[in-house]
């Protein structure tokens, strides 16, 4: 009997967890669901960047040049306007003042034009007219001098130097060579030569015996150019006898070396006659231009200002004070001055040194403004707008400290990273914080968007059929499916209904396999 009460307590028990499982399986649910609410949505769009300074400046100097001094260092503070490193500017200095004591001659110059000519000042001119003529008349007065001097050296050059090489009292049949040559036209030449130059001679010594009654300045311009041509066809006879002297047939006659000697000089005397007139003609070329000029500015002040004369003046005046702002702009530059506000973080430059043109030499972050720099990828640009609100952390601070910042710009053009589109985006700190720095990688989190209020479903529940979105609501133990208008989609998986369902509506989720 005992056995019996054990055999059927334990077939009872079976029977009851059976029951029990069976039940269990029919009373749970076939569907997963999640109840619609009325909630806050929040978009937002998550990147990682990395902080930058908002200002940040490479300065270098135009021109290379010396550095005299260096006026701050690796992490100091500067302001806008300050002077960093300077170059040598002594020779712009010298340059400066030249240009200001130009400045001040020609504001003289106009002023003397406006107040017009004194007497005193053409009696000036007149004096200083009546100088140059004088000196023009002086150099005239020596001419005569020198032309006596050129001639002398001519008639020593001609006859006296030569002398040894002809034999004969004169006239060309009895003139003659004292050496023979084998060259019978060049001797003949020779012989003729002689007697053209004493002819010549002659006839240029009787043309220097007028001037000695008096002479008037264009008859001793004339003289000029007639003893030049003289002096060149004496030039050309002593050639003639210098190839001579050094034909083939007598080049070894060393019996003939002091004609040879003689005919040299004789040739080198000519040549410092020529000189001895084109120099005194210059002299008398340059005098009749001071005359000119002496005259013309004598004029000028008989004839007072003319307008234009008041005009170009003036021209010069400004022409002046633009090259004092030219050189002074060229001081400026020779100082490296710092456009903002900021801490320096290099200074690649030392007293003494040469630096380069275009080649930096001092760097400076703004103080305190801080930007973010981050590549957002296409699919979530369309979300980012300038003006966006973010929540940002920094990796050395972990996520319990939180910066605020705002979105700045974004970039038009796309940046490739690895194959991906992005476009570059600027956050700036809405605050300045000391425990910012440059370099620091930012995680941040950008509002993009944002419901109060709105009913809510996961995103996972909506489905798309025939063109149209879908949930499947659960009415007691049925499911239907009803079609839904949705609006902005969450972050964190949800998504606003904009129409189709109520607050409290069950959403299946899923359907379980019994």
């Amino acid at each position: 009997m005992k056995k019996f009460l054990i055999f059927f307590l334990i077939i009872l028990i079976g029977i009851v967890v059976g029951v029990f499982l069976l039940t269990s399986r029919d009373e749970e649910s076939a569907y997963d669901t999640v109840e619609a609410e009325r909630t806050e949505l929040i978009q937002e769009v998550n990147v990682t960047g990395s902080v930058r300074p908002a200002d940040e400046v490479q300065l270098a100097f135009e021109k290379a040049g010396k550095v005299t001094s260096v006026l701050a260092r690796v992490g100091s503070q500067v302001r806008t306007g300050d002077s960093l490193v300077r170059l040598d500017s002594d020779e712009l200095e010298a340059q400066l003042a030249g240009a200001e004591a130009t400045l001040q001659k020609r504001n003289a110059e106009l002023d003397e034009l406006l107040r017009g000519t004194r007497e005193e000042e053409v009696k000036i001119k007149e004096s200083e007219l009546d100088t140059a003529k004088q000196t023009l008349q002086n150099y005239y007065d020596n001419a005569l001098t020198v032309l006596d001097d050129v001639y002398l050296k001519a008639d020593d050059a001609v006859l006296t130097k030569t002398a040894g090489v002809f034999q004969g009292t004169g006239g060309a049949s009895i003139y003659s060579l004292t050496f023979t040559t084998c060259n019978s036209e060049l001797e003949l030449d020779v012989v003729a030569g002689r007697v053209q130059s004493a002819d010549k001679l002659n006839s240029w010594l009787g043309e220097l015996n007028e001037f000695d009654s008096g002479f008037i300045q264009s008859e001793l311009d004339d003289a000029f150019q007639s003893s030049k041509a003289y002096l060149t066809f004496f030039r050309g006879f002593l050639d003639d006898v210098s190839a001579a002297l050094t034909d083939n047939c007598v080049a070894d006659d060393s019996s003939l070396d002091t004609y040879r000697t003689a005919v040299s000089t004789a040739r080198t005397n000519i040549l410092t006659a020529l000189t001895s007139i084109d120099s005194q003609e210059q002299d008398i070329a340059s005098q009749k231009i001071a005359v000119q000029s002496a005259l013309d500015e004598l004029d000028l002040k008989l004839a007072g200002s003319r307008p234009e004369q008041i005009s170009a003046q003036r021209a010069l005046v400004l022409q002046a004070e633009a090259d004092i702002d030219v050189i002074e702009a060229q001081i400026i530059k020779t100082v490296l001055i710092s456009p903002i506000d900021g801490v320096v973080t290099l200074r690649d430059v030392e007293v003494g040194e040469i630096v380069s043109a275009n080649t930096s030499v001092v760097s400076i972050i703004s103080d305190g403004a801080f930007e973010i720099e981050a590549n957002i990828p296409e699919v979530d640009i369309a979300n980012v707008r300038a003006g966006n609100l973010a929540e940002v952390t920094l990796d050395p601070y972990g996520d319990d400290v939180k910066f605020r910042a705002k979105v700045l710009s974004i970039d038009p053009a796309e940046t490739v990273i690895d194959g991906v589109v992005t476009y570059k985006t600027t956050l700036l700190f809405e605050e300045d914080d000391s425990r910012i720095r440059s370099g620091m990688t930012a995680n941040v989190d950008i509002l993009t968007a944002e419901r109060f209020g709105v009913i809510t479903i996961p995103q996972r529940t909506v489905i798309f059929k025939n063109g149209s979105k879908i949930v499947r609501l659960l009415e007691g133990e049925k499911v239907v499916e009803t079609e839904v208008r949705t609006g902005l989609s969450g972050t964190h998986g949800e998504i606003e209904i904009l129409d189709g369902i109520q607050e409290g509506d069950i959403i299946v989720t899923s359907i379980r396999e019994k």
